[in-house]
């Protein structure tokens, strides 16, 4: 029989996954979900897509959901339909994130791993941020609903110096960082109850990102540019320990009009510079094979 349980720890939950493997179920991972869903809600959104084999939807001591859940199903088929569906959908008053990729994460020492970054930073931010030799970095949905970036140091020292120097840090997004030493055999870098304390609530599909700013532009500077195309809720320069990181973001009430503001004002010049402007779209995970799946959960 599979494991039971309300309010699972990560040794059960790992043991619950890997009783699904072991019996060929295909896995959806799921976050980001609001506490207040019940298991009937859960049960009735994702058996749309087919039949469910196993449901987990583990609740606390007062019987508010853990704002995560394990969808087994029958059919590949089915859970890849439903990881494409869901992923970025909005679910009562959060957007769900879902993958159906176990794979484990090969952390070494020059490695850190960066929790609860916001799907408007791309490579390059990261990049720039650190402004230390980086080998590769990686991003990755982890089942609790936060995305987070595996970093790979040229050196050890500087991965050390990294995690001391930006670790809490806030960009500007809204998204405070937590930097650590990633464990596999946990199921990932920080707890539920440490991610609930920072602001996790994905991105809506209005926003663009607007690259190579010159450094004298401000956010009315923006704003002034680009509210021709759409009503603008949110306008915000990303700031690096106070550095102008020339890059910033643009909020429209509807992803058509960001569509549309990417498209007139790519490769454009705003004080001088040659802009890049990008609409910034919602993730969809790749799907990995039953047979190759890891039973240490790290998305």
């Amino acid at each position: 029989m599979a494991p039971s349980f309300s309010a699972p720890d990560d040794a059960e939950v790992l043991q619950y996954i890997d009783w699904l493997v072991k019996h060929k179920r295909y896995v959806v991972y799921v976050g980001n979900l609001d506490v207040m869903l019940t298991s009937k809600d859960i049960d009735a959104k994702f058996g749309y897509f087919g039949a469910i084999a196993n449901l987990m939807y583990p609740l606390n001591c007062v019987g508010l959901g853990m704002g995560y859940a394990v969808i087994a199903y029958y059919s590949k088929f089915d859970a890849i339909r439903a990881t494409r569906a869901v992923n970025g959908l909005l679910m009562a008053y959060l957007y769900a994130a879902a993958t159906n990729d176990t794979s484990s994460v090969n952390v070494t020492d020059d490695t850190l791993c960066i929790s609860n970054v916001s799907m408007l930073l791309n490579e390059a931010i990261i990049r720039d941020v650190f402004g230390v030799g980086i080998k590769c970095v990686t991003f990755h949905w982890h089942v609790y609903g936060y995305r987070y970036a595996v970093v790979t140091f040229d050196t050890v020292t500087d991965a050390v110096y990294s995690m001391a120097a930006f670790n809490g840090i806030d960009l500007g997004d809204g998204f405070r960082w937590q930097i650590t030493r990633h464990c596999q055999k946990s199921l990932g870098p920080i707890k539920p109850i440490v991610l609930r304390k920072h602001q996790v609530m994905r991105r809506n599909p209005g926003y663009v990102r607007i690259s190579n700013l010159s450094k004298t532009v401000n956010e009315k500077c923006l704003y002034n540019i680009f509210s021709h195309d759409g009503i603008i809720s949110e306008v915000f320069v990303l700031r690096c320990l106070g550095r102008h990181m020339r890059c910033a973001f643009v909020c429209y009430d509807t992803e058509n009009a960001a569509k549309c503001a990417a498209y007139r004002h790519n490769r454009a010049y705003i004080k001088g510079e040659s802009v890049m402007v990008e609409h910034v779209q919602n993730e969809l995970v790749q799907v990995v094979p039953v047979s190759v799946r890891s039973t240490c959960v790290t998305q």
